[in-house]
């Protein structure tokens, strides 16, 4: 048995000249039953809380200059199977990007896509553990005993939202950062369709990488979700 629920609000503004506004907040919990976990019922699936925020001043045609923050952590204690070792809990990570950069923006009434992809090059990182004895604290860039890390990298955000029809949509967003020493990097893609006026599906798929964590031996260096959802919808 799983469970998944998401809130997703947003608030955007443009002038239609030359200044753009976005800003999203999305949060997500799913648990799912484990039979092969002796110490607890339900695992952690799916857990996140981010926010991102986006101010553009166009520059030329589809191109704006942008200054961008995104803050993610997770709400609820994570434990590897069949042990007491945390995973994750809340600000335990979390992390704060702010770049400046430039944000290519596409939009396509006709044929149904709006895209964004915004490169910083100029990116701050802030990484924090609030249970740095718990949690390897290298592992996100931080020293021994502390629990704030800073480093300079570079990033690069795309998302995606295409409506094939008013049956189908796709949503995709993608992010790539590096301070040229690891990797860090994460790519959701989300297939909805309307089977009826109440009855939807929806395939989801989530890529996740970061290099610089600890891996049990033989333990991939990619994370992959895959979900595939049916149900009601209601609709007004």
């Amino acid at each position: 048995m799983a469970g998944l629920t998401t809130l997703y609000l947003e608030a955007n503004y443009a002038d239609l000249k030359s200044i753009q506004f976005d800003n999203y907040i999305e949060a997500k919990i799913g648990l799912n039953t484990v039979s092969s976990d002796s110490l607890r019922n339900l695992n952690v699936s799916t857990d996140q809380l981010k926010m991102v925020t986006k101010l553009g001043v166009k520059m030329h045609n589809d191109f704006y200059y942008s200054l961008s923050g995104e803050f993610t952590t997770q709400f609820l204690n994570n434990y590897k199977a069949n042990t007491m070792t945390l995973k994750s809990s809340f600000m335990s990570p979390a992390k704060l990007f702010i770049g400046l950069g430039v944000d290519y923006k596409k939009a396509d009434k006709k044929k149904g896509y709006n895209l964004s992809v915004l490169l910083t090059p100029l990116t701050y990182k802030m990484s924090y553990l609030y249970d740095n004895v718990n949690l390897n604290t290298s592992s996100y860039g931080i020293d021994k005993g502390k629990h704030f890390g800073h480093e300079l990298g570079s990033k690069l955000t795309s998302s995606l939202t295409w409506k094939f029809s008013d049956q189908i949509q796709w949503k995709s967003n993608y992010y790539y950062y590096t301070d040229f020493t690891y990797t860090d990097t994460d790519w959701e893609n989300t297939l909805d369709m309307s089977l009826s006026r109440n009855l939807t599906a929806s395939i989801y798929l989530h890529l996740k990488m970061d290099d610089r964590l600890d891996r049990d031996p033989g333990e991939s260096l990619i994370q992959m979700q895959e979900l595939f959802s049916f149900g009601l919808a209601y609709r007004l």
